[in-house]
C-alpha cells in the first residue's frame, strides 16, 4: 500500500524550526552520532552545544496537540490523497487518537511529509511511525549533542593534562641542563637544543656499529654521563644543520659537512659555520658526496660512543690542566 516512510531534513526545516541551530548543526551531529567520539574532527564548541541542548530539550518538552489540532491535521491529510478510507469515521478517529499523542508541530511535520511521500492515504501505524520518526530524530540531535559536549570537555582535560606535563617535562629538562652546564660547561648543550639534537638521530641509519641508539642516549644523558654529554653536543649541531637545511637556509652538502665536521670531533667549528650561515654569511663549505646516504653515514660516525668518550676524556683533561 505504501513504502517506507523516512524524514529527512529539508532546508525549509531549518528557516522555521523552532530550533534553528540544531537543525544548522544537524549533519554534523548525526555523523559524530554514528562515528568512534575519539576519531571525530570538528567538534561544535561549547556555547553551541548548550544552545542546541536547550533548543531541544525545549521541542521534546511540548505538550500533545490538543484533539482539534489533531483532527485539522487529519483532515488536510485525508483531504490530500483521491482515495478516502472506507470508513472513514472510524480512521479519522483513530488516526486522531495517535496524532493526539505527539506535539503539534510534529503531527503537521509527518503529516507534510506522508503527502510528500505517500500515493495511498497512510494506515495509522504508519502515521505513527512518521511522527516516531520526526520525535527520535530529535532525541538522536540531543543524544548527539550532550555525547558531544561529553567528548568535548574531555578532549579539554586530556590537552590540559599533556600541557600540564609538558610544563613539567620542559621545567626538568632545564634544570637538568643547567645542571650539565654547570658541570661541564661549552661541552654540554642548553635545554633550547635538545629538540635538534634528537632530530639528528631521526636521520640516522639504525644499527651502525658503535652508534649509540637514541634510548641509550638519553639514559645516559639522564645520568650525566661524559660521552653522552659530548654526544649531545654533536647531535645539536647536525640537528640544528638539518633544521636549516629544511629552512632553505643552506644546501644537502653543507648539512654534510657539518655532520662530518661534528664526526671529526669539531662540533664547536660547525656551530660557528651554522651561525653564520644563519646570519646570511653562508662560508664556503661543502662535501664531496652530498646524498641523503652519505648524510647519514656521517650522522652515525658522529654519533659512535667510542669517538664521544674520547672527546669528551680529552675535554676534561684540558678543563682539569
Amino acid at each position: 500500500m505504501s513504502k517506507d516512510i523516512v524524514i529527512r531534513p529539508v532546508s525549509a526545516v531549518a528557516e522555521f524550526s523552532r530550533m534553528p541551530t540544531a537543525e544548522q548543526h544537524a549533519d554534523t551531529l548525526l555523523e559524530f552520532v554514528s562515528r568512534p567520539a575519539d576519531s571525530f574532527r570538528g567538534l561544535l564548541d561549547a556555547r553551541t552545544l548548550a544552545v542546541i541542548a536547550d533548543e531541544v530539550n525545549a521541542v521534546l518538552a511540548t505538550p500533545p496537540a490538543e484533539e482539534r489540532e489533531a483532527r485539522t491535521e487529519i483532515a488536510v491529510m485525508i483531504g490530500s490523497f483521491p482515495r478516502q478510507p472506507d470508513n472513514l469515521a472510524v480512521y479519522i478517529a483513530a488516526a486522531a487518537k495517535e496524532a493526539s499523542r505527539w506535539p503539534a508541530d510534529v503531527v503537521r511535520e509527518a503529516r507534510r511529509t506522508i503527502v510528500r511521500t505517500l500515493k495511498f492515504l497512510p494506515s495509522v501505524a504508519e502515521l505513527a511511525g512518521a511522527c516516531e520518526s520526526i520525535q527520535g530524530r530529535r532525541r538522536l540531535l540531543l543524544i548527539a549533542a550532550e555525547r558531544m559536549e561529553r567528548e568535548r570537555q574531555r578532549r579539554e582535560t586530556e590537552e590540559r593534562r599533556r600541557a600540564a606535563a609538558e610544563a613539567q617535562r620542559q621545567a626538568h629538562r632545564i634544570a637538568h641542563h643547567t645542571a650539565l652546564r654547570n658541570e661541564f660547561g661549552e661541552l654540554a648543550i642548553d635545554a633550547a637544543d635538545f629538540e635538534d639534537a634528537v632530530t639528528a638521530y631521526r636521520h640516522a641509519p639504525p644499527g651502525l656499529p658503535g652508534m649509540v641508539s637514541l634510548a641509550d642516549w638519553l639514559r645516559a644523558h639522564d645520568g650525566a654521563q661524559a660521552w653522552a654529554v659530548a654526544l649531545g653536543r654533536r647531535a645539536a649541531v647536525i640537528g640544528y644543520a638539518l633544521r636549516l637545511q629544511r629552512a632553505g637556509v643552506v644546501g644537502l652538502d653543507f648539512a654534510v659537512a657539518t655532520a662530518a665536521t661534528a664526526a671529526r670531533g669539531e662540533a664547536e667549528e660547525a656551530l660557528r659555520m651554522l651561525d653564520r650561515a644563519e646570519a646570511g654569511d653562508l662560508p664556503e663549505i661543502g662535501h664531496p658526496t652530498a646524498d641523503l646516504d652519505t648524510l647519514r653515514q656521517q650522522i652515525g660516525a658522529a654519533l659512535d660512543r667510542d669517538a664521544c668518550e674520547a672527546e669528551a676524556e680529552d675535554f676534561q683533561a684540558r678543563r682539569a690542566a
